[in-house]
């Protein structure tokens, strides 16, 4: 096994984009959870709007999306149809 040269390394360090400042993930956090927030939101008034109108179909449709914005497995299932 060979050993990177110094030369080759000092290149990957220069090649290699410097990481955000720490401040910055709150930030970062903050906005990515923001849009999972703003999906879910838009997504339980397009449910709730498909379930007055018994609107089978988009309610189907809008599982998925409720299950990416809102947790994934820990997302409890919708609740049943009403006869």
């Amino acid at each position: 096994m060979t050993r990177p040269s110094p030369s080759s390394s000092r290149l990957a360090a220069r090649l290699t984009p410097p990481s955000p400042p720490v401040r910055a993930h709150p930030v970062h956090h903050t906005k990515h959870h923001q849009t999972y927030v703003n999906g879910l939101n838009a997504a339980e008034e397009a449910y709730a709007k498909a379930l007055e109108a018994s609107d089978v179909l988009q309610l189907i449709k809008l599982q998925s999306a409720l299950k990416f914005n809102g947790g994934g497995p820990s997302l409890p299932p919708p609740p049943p149809l009403a006869p």
